[in-house]
């Protein structure tokens, strides 16, 4: 007995047919981008990187990953640092839904200010931290086995895409923004970012340098849904050994907390219409905003103690 096909069967093979089209068109476009980044390798990078980017594309890799962290890296964070979470603001993303993928800006103070914040995020509200990746500077997390580990089982490989910081980085970089962009436009992942580039270590911890012009780039690549959170962070050090010691102390003093100031969530349509240097320092400005609140309060609490003295 013969099958007629109805006009809305028809329809639905079609639509399936364009999709398929759609997504292998996607897939090809980023084979060739990752082919050209990897031709731009040497040594140990060709390998660690190639690694990283089946892990990261390939969903069966990434139940793995996902695995891995909420196993290893996950569990050990929460337990060195959750008692230390001094969250404010978590109601303006508790509740917070979206189509597209999340890209959370914060400050650079400390090697694990992304750890901590992406752990928090996913702990308080796994529907946005999860998946979840970050960018990492290439050097050691890239061209050392060691590095691959540390990603491995600490981040489940979410340390990725790499940033590059010698005189390949001109070349390289622009390929890394559009990985991002894909990362959190395609996958709708949530995407961690310090649009200031390096650890800021002489200046104030309410102070911040000039954003690097990347985030612009970006959110100008980026679907006009996507979701941007401004996160101002403090208390973290870059001490390993301060950091494990304080996972068996009562947190009593302000400054033995670890501060999230979570800012309005704001959407990447408001901001396209600008320059991406200009994009990078309207974003920046609302990071400052929450460090200005953190000040007032760290200001506070810091007469409250000299006038118990």
């Amino acid at each position: 007995m013969t099958q007629t096909q109805t006009p809305q069967n028809s329809q639905t093979s079609q639509d399936s047919a364009h999709r398929s089209q759609v997504l292998k068109s996607i897939q090809e476009q980023d084979d060739a981008l990752h082919q050209e980044v990897i031709s731009l390798l040497k040594g140990s990078e060709r390998w660690i990187y190639r690694l990283q980017e089946k892990l990261n594309r390939n969903p069966s890799r990434e139940s793995l990953t996902m695995r891995v962290t909420s196993l290893v890296g996950e569990p050990f964070i929460r337990l060195i640092t959750k008692h230390r979470w001094k969250i404010r603001h978590i109601e303006r993303i508790e509740y917070l839904k979206s189509d597209a993928g999340v890209l959370v800006i914060s400050n650079h103070r400390s090697f694990f200010d992304m750890f901590y914040l992406m752990t928090m995020l996913r702990t308080k509200c796994p529907h946005i931290g999860n998946p979840c990746n970050f960018a990492v500077r290439a050097p050691f997390f890239y061209d050392h086995p060691l590095g691959f580990l540390i990603n491995f089982l600490m981040a489940g490989s979410s340390m990725w895409p790499p940033i590059f910081r010698d005189d390949r980085r001109n070349q390289l970089n622009p390929l890394m923004l559009k990985v991002i962009s894909r990362l959190i436009g395609e996958k709708k992942v949530s995407f961690g970012l310090h649009p200031e580039g390096a650890r800021q270590k002489n200046m104030s911890p309410f102070e911040m340098a000039s954003p690097r012009k990347g985030i612009g780039q970006i959110l100008l690549d980026c679907p006009e849904n996507v979701v941007i959170i401004p996160v101002f962070l403090y208390g973290l050090t870059n001490s390993v050994t301060h950091e494990l010691k304080m996972a068996f102390k009562t947190a009593k003093k302000d400054q033995d907390f670890v501060h999230f100031y979570i800012g309005e969530p704001l959407l990447a349509k408001d901001f396209q219409q600008l320059s991406a240097q200009d994009i990078a320092l309207k974003i920046m400005s609302e990071v400052q905003k929450l460090a200005d609140e953190a000040k007032i309060h760290d200001d506070a609490q810091q007469a409250l103690k000299q006038a118990s003295l």
